[in-house]
């Protein structure tokens, strides 16, 4: 074996917290699907413990998965937050340095023009 890693691939919590919504709404659909069988009755409807059950369990996972999906979204717009504000110090940094540079630049000129004189 050579040791060597996979590539690690970078997070992103706001294509979880999609995931998770989306796996949220197919147990909701499937909650909707039990209760519609129950109504409508026939051999194949599920009994009344059975509904009960399986909507606490499936209802259990939607509020779970709902939970995550916030904490995912919510992880995101810190990113975004923490990110914008790097971007806009890195540019307020590189904008001092420009200035820096052209008064040190401005500095020298004159200070090798009295040289000259």
């Amino acid at each position: 074996m050579s040791g060597s890693k996979p590539p690690k691939h970078e997070f992103n919590p706001r294509a979880h917290a999609m995931v998770y919504m989306l796996a949220m709404v197919y147990l909701a659909y499937l909650i909707f699907q039990m209760v519609q069988g129950y109504l409508a009755g026939g051999s194949d409807a599920p009994s009344f413990p059975l509904l009960i059950g399986g909507a606490a369990v499936l209802g259990g996972g939607c509020v779970f998965l709902g939970v995550l999906a916030r904490k995912m979204s919510v992880m995101a717009s810190k990113q975004e937050e923490s990110t914008d504000s790097r971007e806009s110090a890195g540019r307020e940094e590189g904008q001092e340095t420009e200035q820096h540079h052209a008064f040190g630049e401005a500095g020298e000129s004159e200070t090798r023009g009295e040289a000259e004189r």
